[in-house]
């Protein structure tokens, strides 16, 4: 193992990049800032929604850095009242290789609060 575990917050903006026209599939380009630049930097995921909301949701997610990247899969869901909740496990790959990025996204609208872990694989 390469040390402890560390625990990161911070927070995400996304930009929508396309959407079908009934707005069940669009594309985000994301940035995110967080207490730990091995995670910081832009990603690029795409949603997909069962159905209107309340609705569960899954895609990948794919992170990039000078550093290194960062890449799996994410379920979610958005509540009845909006709220857009997402968890991931990401692989890392590049200058990270060997860890992985246990996170959580949640918020409404373009802005998401970060928790997660970084911790070797």
């Amino acid at each position: 193992m390469r040390g402890p575990p560390v625990e990161v917050s911070g927070v995400e903006v996304r930009s929508e990049v396309s959407s079908s026209g009934d707005g069940m599939v669009a594309s985000y380009e994301c940035v995110d800032e967080t207490s730990d630049a091995r995670v910081s930097g832009t990603a690029v995921t795409t949603v997909v929604l069962e159905h209107a909301p309340p609705t569960k949701m899954s895609r990948t997610f794919a992170l990039s850095n000078d550093g290194g990247s960062w890449v799996g899969e994410w379920t979610g869901e958005i509540t009845a009242d909006r709220n857009h909740i997402m968890e991931a496990v990401l692989v890392s790959a590049g200058g990270y290789e060997g860890l992985e990025y246990e996170v959580r996204w949640e918020g409404r609208s373009m802005l998401y609060t970060i928790a997660g872990t970084i911790r070797a694989d």
